[in-house]
């Protein structure tokens, strides 16, 4: 059984942090907060994951998972992450994001070099995203 309520706190915890790394002009505190978003948040989806009929909150928290994994440049778990949230029935825009992310991700030099374009951005976008999921999440309660 899906303890949502634990589900839902980590969710919010990681957004949180998410939100606070975008907005501190350190460096350092701004991938520790990245980092724990991300850890956080790949656990609240990884709560999900043979929960298939959790769709479409699954799928958009293991975007978001997916998408804070590739701002800390942990390309292999953001990929892992992408392709479970593939995994399951996600909405149309949901699985062109995560299709996205794979796609950057396939195309990311050999070098490690930074992704083109701005997942931070992409970071703010899943926030307001996970906005409107966490109301879904709390309405199937």
């Amino acid at each position: 059984m899906i303890d949502q309520a634990r589900v839902t706190a980590l969710h919010e915890r990681a957004m949180e942090q998410a939100q606070a790394a975008l907005t501190t002009a350190d460096p350092r505190l701004a991938h520790q907060l990245s980092r724990s978003a991300f850890e956080q948040e790949r656990e609240a989806a990884e709560s999900l994951a043979i929960e298939l009929g959790q769709e479409p909150t699954r799928a958009i928290l293991y975007r978001s998972a997916a998408t804070l994994a590739v701002d800390c440049r942990d390309d292999a778990e953001a990929k892992r992450l992408a392709k479970e949230g593939l995994a399951g029935s996600p909405p149309a825009d949901v699985e062109a994001e995560l299709r996205e992310i794979l796609a950057k991700l396939e195309a990311r030099a050999p070098s490690g070099s930074p992704v083109p374009g701005a997942f931070r951005a992409a970071v703010g976008h899943v926030l307001s995203s996970l906005v409107s999921a966490l109301h879904v999440f709390k309405s199937h309660r």
